[in-house]
């Protein structure tokens, strides 16, 4: 009961999302973190992550982006 209050009651109520994040360490070891994103963010937090929470290239994001644009527009 006590996590299920940290994880889904208390970000509810003050307004954030828990996102993980993957960082790489120097020893080239991999680790993660759960970062608090707003929930006001958390459009583009998904837009320039991937769903482990590895940061997007440049070129991945663009294309996202270009993407979702044609799909609201409706536009081939």
């Amino acid at each position: 009961m006590y996590y299920w209050g940290w994880i889904y009651v208390i970000p509810k109520v003050r307004g954030y999302r828990f996102r993980q994040e993957v960082l790489q360490l120097d020893d080239g070891a991999n680790t993660h973190r759960l970062v608090k994103v707003p929930v006001a963010e958390l459009a583009e937090w998904d837009t320039t992550h991937d769903h482990t929470g590895r940061l997007l290239s440049h070129g991945s994001i663009q294309n996202s982006k270009e993407e979702k644009k044609v799909a609201e527009e409706g536009v081939p």
